[in-house]
This record gives C-alpha cells, structure tokens and sequence, in this order.
C-alpha cells in the first residue's frame, strides 16, 4: 500500500521487535573497525521503507525497558523462556537509537514499561486528539488487540493489517485477542493460559461469549456442556480459572501509562546532519552518507540564495 494521501497518520514502530529482526537479517555486518552494524543497518533501512509506504506525519518508536515490570510481579515465570539480549546486538543498541535521535524521531523507552504498553498508551493519547490513522510496525500479536478502523498493524512483510485481517488471522476480532491468548496462553511470553485449551476451543468460545468474564458466568458455563466435547471443556475451565483471570491480566495491554505531556517531554529530537554524517562515515553505510552529504550542499545553496536575494 502506497498512498501519499494518508494525511495526519503517526506511524509508531516496535522498537525491539525491528531490532531483533534487522539484527537476524544482517548478522555478520561489520565496518572496518570491526564493529558490527547489521542491527543499525537493517533498521535504518527498515524505516526508511516504512516512510516511503505510508508518508507518515509523525514517527514515534517505542523500545522494551530491561528493567522487569508489573507482568513479572503477578507472575514471575513471566518471560522466563527467553533468551538473554546477544551481545553483538547489545553493542548496537545505544548508537542505534543516537542515530534515531539525531534523525529527529522521537524514541519512547520509560523503566519498568514494555513497548506494547508504551505503543497502547500513545494510541489512546493520539486517539483523543483525533489522529486519522495510526499505523504500528510490528509482528506481535498481542498489540493486535489494539485495531481498530483507524488503527493498522504494518507485519514484517510490510502487509497493511485492518480488523478485517485480524479476524481472518485469528478467527476473532482484534479486542477480543487478549481473552484468546488467556484461554491458549503464549508460549512465547511464557504465558501459561487455560491448560487443555487449543485454538480452535478458543475461537469458539470466544466467538460465543466474546470474553473471559462471560465466559465464566455461571449460565454461560452450564451452556458450554451442551458444546462438543463441552464436559471436558468445562472441567479445565473450572479448573484453571485463576489462572485464566491471571493470563487476561499479562494479556492484556496497559493503555493509560503516558499521557500527552509525557509524550511532550521526550519531544526533544532535531535532525542533526553533522552527527548523521559521523555515524554514517564510521559504519561505511555508503548510500546514507551520500544522502546526507547531498542534503548538506542543498541546505548549504538555499543558504548562499538567501544571503544573495
């Protein structure tokens, strides 16, 4: 989708999530110092991408915090299953997000707040400043939750995702995802979910009753008997249900942890061509230094124009 008529879009990117992917798709990139790049480079040339498919107004790029959250306080095998940071890419990090701050895009990373928090606080913050479109880069199927008919998810394969697509993924509608992954739990989280509890069961569940809470009223329990299968059905649901309400819990995406006058205060980035063409030089990212050279003569005959008028 290419359309230079989305007017007052704000693309938000999933900081961690297109960091890991340009690190996986550049692994041995290195300069000649030595120092590896494939990270820095796969990023940039990600939102570069980006910008040219939806002409953005506003860009804002939300990064996971390290330090542990309120998830791992309710449960703390939250997350275990995953690896530590690879050092290669720890290193890229902190020139990763200078470049980003000298590019004058705004970055979001607050301690104790992952990204999908960050990304659903902003998305009710823009909303109530009636932003037309939102478009947010991602591969994460919980800030699936979040679309909307104004809210897009943009995957790695730089496919547009509306409510439409969502459901045609996931068999439900993107604000009842929470719920779903509550009832299958997510591996990949390490969220434990609703033991015996498949997919399919869920969709139909979900589709049913919508959420957890109508699920577990006491009618709607007495008519999951009647389902296929429903006694067994019934039997892990009462089993489990702490468990269920404690998975909708890590499932579930924060919406109100920044306001407008956070946003505001991170709000500092101005494009700075001199800093870009040191990073740029250092890492031989030959097409970029070439951009910004030329975007410094222009600037520099606008200039010597002005003074001569």
């Amino acid at each position: 989708m290419k359309n230079k008529n989305i007017n007052n879009s704000t693309l938000i990117i999933d900081g961690t999530f297109c960091l890991y992917r340009s690190y996986y798709a550049f692994p041995l990139l290195k300069n000649k110092k030595n120092d590896h790049c494939g990270a820095i480079y796969g990023f940039l040339n990600t939102l570069k991408k980006l910008k040219n498919t939806i002409f953005p107004k506003k860009i804002i790029i939300a990064f996971d915090s390290e330090k542990k959250n309120f998830r791992h306080k309710i449960f703390l095998q939250y997350k275990q299953n995953r690896k530590m940071i690879p050092d290669i890419l720890k290193q890229q990090i902190h020139p990763l997000q200078k470049i980003i701050e000298y590019m004058g895009i705004l970055i979001i990373m607050i301690p104790k707040i992952e990204a999908d928090d960050i990304i659903g606080s902003i998305v009710n913050t823009l909303k109530k400043k009636n932003t037309k479109k939102i478009f947010i880069f991602t591969n994460d199927k919980d800030i699936a939750q979040l679309v909307n008919q104004h809210i897009f998810i943009i995957n790695s394969k730089f496919q547009i995702l509306d409510r439409n697509a969502i459901k045609k993924k996931y068999g439900i509608i993107p604000k009842c995802i929470p719920d779903f992954l509550a009832l299958t739990g997510d591996t990949s989280d390490n969220i434990p979910g609703v033991y015996g509890i498949g997919k399919k069961t869920a969709i139909i569940l979900i589709n049913k009753f919508k959420y957890i809470k109508n699920i577990y009223k006491k009618n709607n329990l007495i008519k999951i008997k009647e389902i296929r299968n429903g006694n067994n059905i019934f039997k892990k649901l009462t089993k489990n249900k702490k468990q269920a309400f404690l998975s909708l819990k890590l499932t579930t995406i924060q919406k109100n942890l920044i306001t407008m006058e956070k946003i505001k205060y991170f709000q500092k980035n101005t494009f700075n061509e001199k800093k870009l063409l040191f990073f740029f030089q250092y890492y031989q990212f030959k097409k970029w230094t070439k951009y910004i050279q030329e975007k410094i003569k222009k600037n520099k005959k606008q200039e010597i124009m002005k003074l001569t008028y």
